[in-house]
């Protein structure tokens, strides 16, 4: 399997684990980027969730009525 090919290129890491292990061994440069890296996973599932839950889920299948 090939590296994630903006590695080699950029510096970044497609995995936030992959990234937090490089980025304490450089020190506080990098670490100042490491909320980047964890912001952005946690903020997609997050606009997924909502996505789904108010656009694609019915109005009916939303309520939790009985």
């Amino acid at each position: 399997m090939e590296d994630f090919p903006s590695g080699p290129l950029t510096g970044g890491a497609a995995n936030p684990a992959r990234h937090l292990g490089p980025a304490t061994y450089a020190g506080a440069a990098f670490m100042g980027k490491v909320w980047l890296y964890w912001l952005g996973p946690v903020a997609g599932g997050v606009v997924a969730g909502l996505l789904y839950r108010f656009v694609l889920e019915g109005p009916d299948e939303a309520s939790d009525e009985d």
